[in-house]
């Protein structure tokens, strides 16, 4: 059976400009992915992944601000067959005009990849960001709070935490994915204070590193909310 598509719904992602969500209905789906580029060529493809009955959500990252983009849908049967969606327009936001400004000093040539930072606000607004840069400084995804926030990390189950506080209440540890979305919050327990160094978090355990949190006689508490659907599968062929 080939695919068939309901509808298909691009929207802006609140926490990070660089990036979209897509929510795709269809059904005889295994799984689906979102095709997309600045003109019709459609260059870029995310990862394929799972349909969950007749319904899948997916992140859209990696893209340029204050740009228009054309995205479709290509989805996979169970049996191999695959079917294309119609073609949208989706137009990003400019950045933020608030980023802390700064430069990036190179010597020679550095090796390809990111680099994760963080600033601590200071004056009048606490506002601040986890930041992913390339080696030229260009932005290449952020997640804003509004409080100074220290210690974003990659963890080793593959998302993301940072030191800070949503609100007023306490700073504490979140855990959240690369849409900015936020899964998880740890602090200690017994009205002790959660130290800003330093967390790992595994499938299996956490591991507070050199005993800075929690302290004596305290213990780490962990709050879920509602999960990003997303779930990775492999990448389709052309």
């Amino acid at each position: 059976m080939i695919p068939r598509f309901g509808a298909v719904q691009i929207s802006a992602n609140l926490h990070n400009v660089l990036s979209a969500i897509a929510e795709v209905r269809v059904v005889e789906a295994e799984s689906v992915a979102m095709e997309y580029g600045a003109d019709s060529l459609f260059q870029h493809r995310t990862p394929m992944v799972r349909v969950d009955g007749v319904f899948a959500q997916l992140p859209v990252l990696g893209l340029e601000a204050n740009t228009k983009y054309f995205m479709r849908a290509r989805a996979r049967s169970p049996g191999g067959q695959y079917n294309i969606s119609t073609t949208q327009s989706f137009t990003t936001s400019p950045l933020p005009n608030d980023f802390t400004p700064f430069s990036v000093l190179t010597n020679k040539l550095p090796a390809n990849g990111l680099v994760m930072l963080s600033f601590i606000a200071s004056g009048v607004s606490a506002k601040s960001y986890a930041q992913v840069i390339t080696n030229d400084g260009r932005v290449a995804w952020y997640r804003e709070f509004f409080q100074p926030l220290v210690d974003f990390q990659k963890q080793p189950n593959g998302y993301y935490t940072a030191y800070t506080s949503l609100d007023a209440s306490s700073a504490r540890f979140f855990e959240f994915d690369q849409t900015g979305h936020i899964i998880r919050e740890f602090a200690v327990s017994g009205g002790r204070a959660t130290g800003p160094h330093e967390l790992r978090l595994f499938d299996d355990r956490l591991l507070p590193v050199r005993g800075r949190v929690p302290h004596a006689g305290s213990h780490f508490t962990g709050r879920p909310v509602e999960c990003f659907r997303a779930r990775p599968c492999d990448r389709i062929s052309s």
